[in-house]
């Protein structure tokens, strides 16, 4: 009887050793679990944040469209202007009459040639 005690002793030690060991693993495994987690759930807001910076660059890329094509229609009306400047600045003076009378109002006439 006495050494059917013990070998009941000595299983229980086994199988106490052995639920220490399976309860760190399985604190363990819930740690684990938890990290993974955390990680999906950071996962999920870093793709959030990333779907928004896609969203900001494509609505720059527009903005950056729309004001190049603005850029492009200032460059033509500048142009005509500086084009209408240059030929403005080839005409020479070459008389100015004189005033029409010594009123408020008087009347002087301008003729230009062309250099």
């Amino acid at each position: 009887m006495a050494a059917k005690a013990e070998v009941l002793r000595a299983k229980m030690n086994n199988l106490e050793g052995q639920l220490a060991i399976a309860l760190g693993d399985k604190d363990d495994l819930e740690r684990e679990l938890a990290e993974r987690t955390k990680d999906a759930q950071n996962a999920k807001v870093l793709a959030g944040q990333l779907r928004d910076a896609e969203g900001r660059i494509s609505a720059i890329g527009h903005e950056l469209e729309r004001l190049r094509g603005e850029k492009d229609a200032t460059a033509k009306v500048l142009q005509k202007r500086l084009e209408d400047l240059q030929a403005a600045l080839d005409l020479s003076l070459i008389h100015i009459s004189e005033p029409t009378r010594q009123a408020e109002i008087s009347y002087a006439v301008f003729c230009l040639k062309k250099k």
